[in-house]
């Protein structure tokens, strides 16, 4: 039996190599996210990698100019 799980959200941007997507792209605004807001983040992240079946994320930090 399988299970199904409903994602809503939405990636902010999509890296296609021909007709599939190969990275997904999560800018983020907040100012000091901590850890936990972090892992929270890269959950989200690999939801939406899951969703549309790509191999590579990246989260941006805009505040602080990080890339995760």
């Amino acid at each position: 039996m399988s299970t199904l799980e409903a994602l809503t959200g939405r990636a902010d941007a999509l890296v296609l190599d021909g007709d599939l997507v190969s990275v997904v792209v999560d800018w983020k605004s907040d100012v000091a996210p901590t850890n936990t807001d972090k892992l929270a983040h890269a959950g989200q992240l690999l939801k939406y990698m899951g969703a549309c079946g790509a191999p590579r994320g990246a989260l941006v930090y805009m505040t602080s100019g990080t890339v995760q």
